[in-house]
């Protein structure tokens, strides 16, 4: 009677051990409330910059990992991918590497174990470009992880994004496949603040620079000229 008690005993405690873990286990992929970022359509030679929102369960994250994996005819600009002002060490940078075929590693760690400062916002910026052979396709985000200032690691569920394909409207900054007074006041508002997403569209003439000549020629395009 007490050999049947004990291996019940035991058989329950395994089963208490395995719910534990597997709580757990769903608690670590729970973080990835994660990657968030919209669907986008981009132009053949138009360059799309999009962010990684992540809203994670856990404010002492001081180090990540990303996969980012592009269909043909994206590329990934890695001297145009940023951190943004969530990671608040000055120290701290932003790595990319291809790591197989138009497969993208990105890696940042605070050098004084500085922690992400909020719990819920965009922490990463790419940059993407798309060439003549882009017909549409996912960005693919994996082997994504995250690790706190106590070596705690905890892993992200894979996750994916759209982006379309396009044609080529001067003018048409959002790609709505259409010149309007939106498109006017994306140009404006970027270059009020420059620090906001950017498009290449929005060099509508072209000069290599987003100025007042731009607005000037998206007004002239809206008034027919």
């Amino acid at each position: 009677m007490i050999a049947v008690k004990y291996r019940q005993t035991l058989m329950l405690l395994k089963k208490v051990v395995m719910t534990v873990a597997m709580v757990m286990c769903f608690a670590v992929g729970a973080e990835a409330k994660l990657i968030n970022t919209n669907d986008l359509a981009i132009a053949a030679g138009q360059t799309r910059e999009c962010y990684i929102y992540l809203g994670n369960l856990t404010s002492d994250y001081v180090a990540f990992q990303i996969e980012v994996s592009l269909p043909k005819g994206l590329r990934l600009n890695a001297e145009n991918c940023l951190l943004t002002d969530r990671i608040t060490d000055d120290d701290q940078a932003l790595y990319v590497g291809e790591v197989g075929s138009n497969v993208f590693r990105l890696v940042s760690a605070s050098n004084t174990l500085t922690p992400l400062s909020r719990a819920d916002d965009v922490f990463v910026k790419l940059s993407l470009t798309a060439d003549e052979t882009f017909q549409g396709g996912t960005v693919n985000l994996s082997n994504m992880f995250l690790v706190t200032s106590k070596s705690v690691k905890g892993n992200l569920i894979a996750d994916s994004f759209k982006v379309d394909v396009v044609p080529y409207i001067k003018g048409d900054v959002n790609s709505s496949q259409s010149v309007e007074v939106t498109d006017l006041m994306l140009i404006v508002n970027y270059i009020l603040t420059p620090s906001g997403l950017y498009s290449s569209m929005m060099d509508v003439d072209g000069n290599g620079s987003v100025d007042v000549t731009d607005v000037m020629t998206v007004v002239n395009i809206l008034l027919g000229k």
